[in-house]
């Protein structure tokens, strides 16, 4: 896929949940005190959130299902680094581990996980009994990831070197990934308000 192809397809898909995501934060302060407030809102948007990350991954890895998924990044070394990964929330400095639930050693989910994913389809499948999982850390973790493999996909296919333009622009107003470095803020770090939206 060409680089301008997923800055117009995937990108700027992410870039509008986002911000929508970011439109709630009028209601609902960004930390880990909120972390289990629920609403009819974080329902939509975590549904589409997870629905992406499912898109997103049949794109990457041509597979059907999440085994399949995590098989498949857990087979590519290129993408170790990010099941590790600190995504920073920028405003609040709230560190998440959207791939906790992946065993790198058995290419595999871990036993007994209760990850964003498991909780999203429980959401999907059982939402009377579910609804409240649907929650600002779920959803909140499920962007992550989706930033996440969208950040490292940038890097790993257009920039593999991290030469001059490494990180997609216009660059997220909510996350950063601590352990990719880009050229426009240094440990990658930025305050919110300062990027421009063209």
């Amino acid at each position: 896929m060409k680089k301008e192809d997923f800055l117009s397809t995937y990108w700027q898909y992410y870039l509008h949940l986002e911000q929508d995501f970011l439109e709630t934060a009028r209601y609902v302060t960004l930390e880990e005190g909120n972390a289990n407030t629920y609403s009819l809102e974080y329902i939509k948007l975590y549904m589409s959130i997870c629905s992406e990350v499912d898109v997103f991954l049949k794109f990457l890895t041509n597979k059907k299902r999440i085994n399949g998924y995590v098989k498949y990044i857990c087979s590519n070394p290129e993408y170790h680094e990010m099941l590790n990964e600190k995504v920073i929330v920028l405003s609040s400095r709230w560190k998440l581990f959207p791939f906790s639930f992946i065993d790198l050693q058995a290419k595999s989910i871990k036993k007994g996980e209760k990850s964003w994913w498991k909780k999203y389809n429980r959401v999907k499948h059982a939402r009377i009994k579910s609804y409240k999982e649907a929650n600002l850390k779920n959803t909140i973790t499920a962007l992550a990831a989706l930033y996440a493999l969208e950040e490292y996909f940038f890097q790993i296919n257009y920039f593999p070197d991290l030469s001059e333009e490494s990180v997609p622009l216009p660059k997220s107003k909510l996350f950063s990934c601590e352990n990719l470095k880009d050229n426009y803020s240094e440990g990658g770090f930025i305050e919110i308000g300062t990027v421009d939206i063209e």
